[in-house]
């Protein structure tokens, strides 16, 4: 996450001044990178394109895109229409034109009259849609990657101008926002939230008698959508600044008003809505949340593995322990509404329990590799749709499926029927019972005996409902025919050739305790649970992104580290007009870059699988790191390719006394993330490494690339002079989705030649990573520290070009072991003094 680290905000020091005709007001005097910056993005708003944005942590990335999109917003709800360049007005009259000519000609043609429909059909809906661009104010959804990084982006707003007069709205989970002491507890908070609110609002509209509501929970925080966005109007004007989660969780405390509908309760009349990105590109959650992306400024901040995230939300993947829970839920519906003749509700149900015991039943029946810790069993394309059809998810079952899912999604509404009938009968049996002699609403008056209460009608847990939306949605995109098909043809190109089918067999490792399950992981005895699952993966991250693009006004895809952009280019589909890579803002003289390809004892550091298990080379490494931290003051930060790769080098540098060696003579203290830390327990890890690092002694903290630490985590001046990373992070052979996603990019190239080959992206998915971990150090303008990577391998031009810009630039001639560790030890002597 990139935060600004130059003067704070100081009316003395703010700055206004014209992009394209474009007023934009910056709470300091920018750098020449943030001037860049904003006539890039400014530029892409004014002509509705995307943007590709690459700017090293520290250059007030996020500062740029927070102003320069809303002083846009700002001129055009000024002047009533978008603030639009000259070339985008003349672009729209002409295709006006062309418009006019275009229908004259589809009259004159004599086509098949389901060709003409659909044509006109679609010519029609992109009309609409052109002309609601045009017309309509867009409003910015900015999404981040996680809900911690939101409130950095709070912060950065609030030093600017723009934060008095914007409406924001911030979704967030029920993790972060529940103040239900009750449901806090829970390990899954959604099931228990939505029985406690469909409690409440049974009881707020009558649908039970009161000595039935009084037998069932209810949340006392909710209330109706407009109470709570009346109440949490109230946070709007009575905070000082613009306010963020921890603000809205309080003010919800206070006034016993939930936080989390309280929050989506503003999101309608938000001119700025922020949220983890993935609730933008997942379409069950974009849904849920009512998330409209039509003619918006949509940010995706800190993207760099966005292609990753669009892949995974097209893609359906199930467990037999989800199946088995899931298919439980089912049986009670059915039982439930079978009773009440709600034929459409129970055919829905026995349609998807019959496709999910089907998939159990592929999983149970199918033959695995039991040798393995891991195995696979992948399908051809026609083996794949074979199955599929074997399993009543064939292409003539999309429709049906689609039907069904929505007489699922009436159930909440039924239930709320099937409650608000029940309340009218207990209170006419309560009037006829009065009638007879006062009895008891729950008595027969008769017989005098207690009337069975009826029971709530049965829900579809959270989990379930997200699995069945989730594979309706992967089949939609699966045969959803693709525009470029021309049916007069007789072709039918869909999203079938993206997706791969896979069963997969594995041991879900525990959480290792003790010695004994240390020592067994060790020698590489997992102890876990056996998990088999059912994978449809989508292999083209396009055909999430595309949603996004097709209707947006703009898209700006930014992070400091989107390296190597060619990939980005290709594998979103979509047209990036704008695309910048901006420099550091950070002097060269505060940057000292090496790649490491020798140790002190003239081993090449060639890091490939098989070079680190020598013990000679893992002894090396350890000696390299060991004379870094004895230059290094502070904090200093190594990250490894993997948990098991860092986990067998630091045991055998705890074996040669290598890490006792640091810590004696560095006096570093040494701390190590683990797989699996859960948030309090990765704070808590943090808070200590800060505060040996700021010590007087220093800290080494042993990561991995992808995890925890390399992600968002600002280690700002003494928490990191150094970041130290060892080999490149080629993502494992082992992972069959690496293997089917090589595999898809190469057959891919044969009919679009933009696309990147299955090499190319692999190198890419290596270097991004790299770069991430890289841009954990020198994190301002006034920092400065030290990147050293160690691997001979990356001394290649091809290799070279992959990394980052600032730091590619910045790399010392020296490759020398002696040498460079010399030039080391005077850039840190230069800067202590400097201290």
């Amino acid at each position: 996450m990139d935060t600004n680290h130059q003067l704070e905000s100081d009316p003395n020091h703010a700055s206004s001044f014209s992009v394209l005709g474009l007023e934009i007001d910056f709470p300091f005097e920018p750098y020449g990178i943030q001037k860049a910056m904003m006539n890039h993005i400014t530029r892409a708003l004014m002509n509705r394109q995307h943007s590709l944005i690459e700017s090293p942590t520290g250059t007030g990335k996020t500062l740029v895109l927070l102003c320069s999109s809303l002083a846009w917003q700002k001129k055009s709800m000024a002047q009533d229409k978008p603030f639009i360049s000259s070339k985008m007005i003349n672009s729209i009259n002409a295709d006006a034109d062309s418009e006019s000519d275009s229908m004259e000609w589809l009259q004159e043609e004599e086509e098949e009259e389901t060709t003409k429909r659909a044509d006109k059909r679609r010519d029609e809906n992109n009309n609409k849609r052109d002309k609601r661009r045009i017309d309509c104010i867009p409003r910015i959804y900015y999404g981040i990657r996680t809900h911690r990084q939101i409130g950095q982006v709070i912060h950065e707003l609030r030093k600017t101008s723009y934060a008095s007069s914007t409406k924001v709205c911030i979704l967030s989970g029920r993790e972060r926002t529940c103040i239900n002491e009750q449901i806090r507890q829970l390990p899954s908070r959604d099931d228990k939230c939505q029985e406690l609110v469909s409690a409440r609002r049974s009881k707020r509209v009558g649908a039970c008698s009161s000595k039935r509501i009084k037998q069932h929970e209810t949340c006392r925080f909710h209330c109706d959508s407009r109470t709570a966005a009346r109440a949490f109007q109230e946070l709007d004007r009575n905070s000082v600044s613009v306010w963020d989660i921890e603000d809205a969780v309080e003010f919800g405390r206070k006034h016993s008003v939930c936080p989390y509908y309280g929050m989506r309760a503003l999101h309608e009349q938000a001119t700025i809505t922020f949220c983890p990105y993935n609730y933008l590109l997942d379409p069950t959650i974009r849904k849920g949340m009512g998330i409209n992306l039509l003619n918006s400024i949509v940010i995706f901040d800190e993207a760099h593995n966005i292609e990753d995230v669009c892949r995974q939300s097209a893609s359906f993947v199930v467990s037999q322990k989800q199946i088995v829970n899931l298919t439980k839920s089912l049986g009670n519906l059915m039982n439930f509404y079978a009773k009440r003749d709600q034929t459409n509700i129970v055919s829905g149900c026995k349609f998807f329990d019959q496709i999910f015991k089907a998939i159990n039943k592929i999983l149970a029946e199918t033959q695995f590799n039991t040798q393995l810790r891991e195995s696979f069993v992948s399908y051809s394309q026609a083996d794949m749709l074979t199955k599929l059809e074997s399993l009543g998810l064939g292409r003539e079952y999309a429709l049906t499926l689609k039907n069904h899912l929505k007489n699922l999604s009436n159930l909440a509404s039924v239930s709320s029927d099937h409650e608000r009938m029940v309340g009218e009968g207990s209170s006419v049996s309560g009037s006829e019972s009065s009638n007879v002699g006062g009895a008891d609403a729950s008595e027969s008056p008769r017989s005098g005996r207690r009337r069975a209460e009826p029971r709530q009608p049965p829900k579809l847990d959270f989990e379930s409902a997200r699995l069945i939306n989730q594979l309706a949605i992967t089949i939609n995109l699966m045969y959803a025919v693709s525009e470029e098909s021309n049916p007069m043809l007789g072709e039918q190109t869909s999203g079938v050739r993206d997706f791969r089918l896979v069963l997969c067999r594995f041991v879900e490792q525990a959480q290792t305790s003790g010695v004994l399950s240390r020592g067994l992981a060790a020698v590489g005895i997992v102890c876990g649970k056996l998990v088999k699952e059912f994978r449809l993966l989508c292999m083209n991250p396009a055909q999430t992104f595309k949603q996004i693009h097709e209707t947006a006004w703009s898209v700006i895809v930014a992070s400091g580290t989107l390296a190597p952009i060619e990939s980005f280019k290709t594998e979103l589909g979509c047209t990036f007009a704008n695309i910048f890579e901006g420099s550091h803002v950070v002097k060269s003289k505060n940057i000292f870059a090496s790649i490491i390809g020798t140790g002190p004892n003239n081993l090449t550091l060639n890091g490939c699988y098989n070079n680190s298990m020598q013990l000679a080379f893992q002894d090396e490494l350890g000696a390299v790191v060991g004379d870094i931290c004895l230059i290094v003051p502070n904090g200093v930060l190594c990250f490894f390719p993997s948990y098991d790769r860092m986990n067998k080098l630091v045991s055998r540098w705890q074996g040669r006394g290598l890490i006792t060696g640091v810590e004696l003579k560095s006096g570093k203290h040494i701390f190590r993330e683990q797989k699996g830390l859960g948030a309090n327990e990765f704070e808590h890890l943090l808070s200590n490494y800060y505060r040996c690092a700021n010590g007087p002694s220093g800290a080494l903290l042993l990561a991995v690339y992808r995890g925890k630490v390399s992600e968002g985590i600002n280690f700002a001046d003494r928490a990191a002079r150094a970041v130290i990373t060892i080999g490149i992070p080629y993502p494992s052979f082992g992972e069959i989705g690496v293997a089917l996603k090589r595999n898809y990019n190469d057959i891919a190239r044969s009919t679009n030649s933009n696309l990147v080959s299955g090499q190319a992206w692999y190198e890419a998915q290596a270097f991004r990573a790299l770069n991430q971990a890289l841009g954990r150090c020198i994190r301002h303008a006034g920092d400065w520290g030290a990147i050293l990577m160690l691997d001979s391998r990356l001394h290649s031009n091809r290799s070279k070009a992959s990394i980052t810009k600032w730091i590619r630039v910045n790399l010392i001639d020296e490759t020398a072991y002696t040498p460079v560790l010399e030039r080391l030890r005077q850039f840190v002597i230069a800067h202590n003094d400097d201290e």
